[in-house]
């Protein structure tokens, strides 16, 4: 069996869910070739999975580069192409045209109301797959070992991809001051990329937490992978860290927007034990808020 799915939205988050996928086509059909498209933060996730045959980089690509792609896909002989979005670009048609899949190109969408791994379970019941029952499964690496964590620990991060949904300083320093008080011996890690570093100084500057270890993980993923991995707690607005915490099956506080019922069920934890905060309320509910984020860390860490 040789299949391609799209992943070239470049969104690290769609690229962790993709790997249930992934997992479920190779648990079934171990010697199926599995090809994808990526762009941005996926193509180093899918270039580092070796159950991927092989990947190209298609971001808004050109005609010709549509055409060129197709041509060199025909000739890995497909049984299918998955689209998770309706084939409405024209670039998109082309391609999928020429790579000429023998049982076409099958779209999978998720609704309002379904969480968005139904879409992977749906493509393994399509292709007859025992076992469709999802969980993300992130490749592990030689370098994702050589990094070393303190037990007993937690990852707060405050980024989030859209800059309404990261959390502000001062919010921050709220949180990490209420978890010095209730977990005072445990290590609390903070990631940043290289342009966030004076973000999470200042922070440090104003917090009476002196647990904080300051993570640069400007160096790729594989060190934010390690560090999801090795943690005893998540806390992240971020979907795409949410997705990470729940491949390791780590208890996840989400904080995701009130009334954005669209990303509290597509883009739920899947963990065996998480929370989802209404976070991004009013004002006269964050003191609320801000107890209850570190009322469920400790009863995380704790059990």
């Amino acid at each position: 069996m040789n299949i391609l799915f799209f992943s070239n939205d470049g969104k690290l988050g769609d690229g962790v869910l993709h790997t249930a996928l992934v997992k479920g086509i190779k648990q079934q059909y171990p010697d199926a070739k599995i090809y994808c498209t990526t762009a941005g933060s996926t193509t180093d996730f899918w270039q580092r999975d070796c159950r991927i045959e092989e990947s190209w980089d298609f971001w808004k690509p050109s005609f010709w580069q549509a055409i060129k792609l197709g041509l060199t896909v025909r000739k890995k002989k497909l049984d299918y192409i998955i689209s998770w979005n309706p084939i409405k670009n024209e670039k998109l048609k082309i391609f999928c045209w020429l790579a000429n899949p023998k049982f076409g190109t099958k779209v999978f969408v998720v609704k309002p109301d379904e969480h968005a791994s139904i879409k992977e379970k749906r493509v393994l019941e399509m292709l007859g797959c025992e076992n469709s029952n999802i969980s993300y499964d992130i490749a592990p690496s030689s370098k994702m070992a050589s990094y070393q964590w303190q037990k007993n620990s937690l990852f707060f991060n405050i980024f989030a991809s859209i800059e309404s949904r990261t959390i502000n300083v001062d919010d921050a320093v709220i949180i990490l001051n209420l978890l010095m008080e209730r977990l005072p011996d445990t290590p609390v890690y903070m990631a940043y990329y290289a342009d966030k570093k004076a973000v999470i100084d200042e922070i440090i500057n104003k917090t009476v937490n002196k647990n904080i270890v300051a993570v640069d993980s400007s160096d790729g993923m594989e060190k934010l992978f390690s560090l999801c991995s090795s943690v005893d707690v998540i806390i992240s607005p971020d979907t795409a860290i949410v997705h990470i915490a729940s491949a390791y099956n780590k208890p996840t506080i989400a904080l995701f927007e009130r009334n954005n019922s669209l990303l509290q069920t597509n883009w739920a934890p899947t963990s065996d034990r998480y929370s989802i905060i209404d976070f991004f309320a009013n004002e006269s509910d964050k003191n609320i808020i801000f107890e209850t984020i570190a009322d469920l860390a400790v009863s995380y860490m704790t059990k």
